[in-house]
């Protein structure tokens, strides 16, 4: 782990190559971790797509949900 600017790099590793080590490392996907890590260290942030919708757009799905 590298901290430089308030940004924490991180690459994790499967000590002496355990089964249970790499298991863990694909189970959890931390390769993608790492990956965002270095992208944001890199000012390669995501805007992310707000999924909110209106209220009024809510309440209209839901009484077309409860009608029989």
């Amino acid at each position: 782990m590298v901290v430089d600017n308030d940004i924490m790099l991180i690459q994790y590793s499967v000590n002496n190559g355990q089964p249970k080590g790499h298991y863990t490392y694909e189970y959890f996907k931390l390769n993608e971790l790492e990956i965002d890590t270095v992208s944001e260290a890199q000012g390669l942030v995501e805007e992310s797509i707000s999924l909110e919708i209106d209220q009024d757009i809510a309440l209209e799905i839901q009484e077309l949900l409860m009608e029989p």
